[in-house]
């Protein structure tokens, strides 16, 4: 079967990249008094490293980086360093946390994502999805509950927030599971390849998200990030999927592959919405999404593999948005 992939042409803001400190991931949170927060995943590595895929390649620990974003420029203002808490568990403090997804509570500005334990477990890395509450005048955060290596046998890091607290789930775990606060999963199993992003905004009688596949593309690359949104009921199930589309702004000439992660959404309209996404493993870029331009069709528990087409027939493989240029040895073209 084939499956269409959109382009969508909208005013986009890329982060200018510091070469010292690649930044990407960027998640983004509306508190109750209207101010914007955002969230990065911070390396501090040799960036040519990465881009050349030398080897040995080993995984350097993230730094949770959290300030405001100006709403108009889309620009981060004060932003700072957030770091484990005096007496966190050994994994936290020395791997800290990873593509992190902020999202507001009543207690404050919380966030869910991914720590690596390299310690307590001999020959084993496991992958925790750990939840945070974080103090950013005091520029720490503490743990406030470990969700675990696996839930269904096989990791997803990619777990989908509320905005809003709901009793009934806690976390969005697939199209057709939520994670409960009993550390159980509910739902049918989930067959298909789409992965959670963003967090969930209340829309209508439920919730809207932005979520991903990784894919293959024939003749091009075997990692493409395309992204669509979903629709669900007040119970955390898909109900619809948008078409797939692209912002034409991920290709990496250098490796062939393209990268856009929506790992944020906040409402600036009553129908229009600023995501925030990784760009390229590399930086940050903002885009309003006007919701008219989604195309919605009724959700399916579907496992096909299918073959991946851009609906124009041209893929975006301009370099209008590539940085990498900015690395001394980098094969940017």
């Amino acid at each position: 079967m084939k499956a269409l992939i959109h382009k969508f042409d909208l005013p986009v803001t890329v982060w200018d990249l510091d070469k010292d400190n690649w930044h990407h991931n960027a998640s983004a949170a509306r508190d109750k008094d209207g101010k914007i927060w955002v969230s990065t995943r911070m390396h501090e590595e040799e960036t040519i490293v990465r881009y050349t895929n030398q080897h040995p390649y080993t995984h350097p620990p993230s730094r949770l980086m959290l300030g405001l974003l100006d709403e108009n420029t889309l620009q981060p203002h004060d932003v700072k360093r957030i770091v484990p808490e005096e007496g966190s568990p050994r994994y936290l403090v020395e791997k800290e946390i990873e593509d992190c997804r902020i999202f507001w509570r009543e207690d404050g500005l919380h966030g869910i994502g991914v720590a690596i334990n390299e310690y307590d477990f001999p020959g084993e890395c496991r992958v925790y999805q750990i939840e945070i509450l974080i103090d950013y005048e005091k520029g720490t955060y503490k743990l406030l509950k470990d969700w675990g290596y696996t839930v269904a046998g096989h990791m997803e890091k990619n777990w989908s927030p509320a905005t809003e607290k709901t009793d009934k789930f806690e976390f969005i775990y697939s199209a057709t599971e939520v994670l409960k606060s009993d550390d159980h999963l509910y739902g049918e199993k989930y067959l298909g390849k789409t992965h959670g992003g963003s967090q969930l905004l209340p829309y209508k009688d439920g919730y809207i998200r932005f979520a991903h596949r990784c894919i293959p593309i024939e003749g091009i690359t075997h990692r493409w990030y395309v992204s669509l949104a979903q629709l669900l009921d007040s119970n955390g199930k898909v109900t619809h999927d948008s078409q797939l589309f692209d912002f034409t702004t991920g290709w990496r000439p250098n490796i062939k592959e393209s990268v856009e992660f929506i790992s944020g959404a906040v409402w600036t309209g009553d129908e229009e919405i600023l995501l925030s996404y990784g760009l390229r493993d590399e930086t940050c870029a903002f885009v309003k999404l006007p919701l008219s331009l989604l195309e919605w069709h009724e959700f399916e528990n579907d496992g096909t593999d299918f073959i991946y087409e851009f609906a124009d027939g041209e893929p975006p493989t301009d370099v209008k948005y590539w940085v990498g240029e900015k690395f001394p040895g980098s094969f940017a073209e």
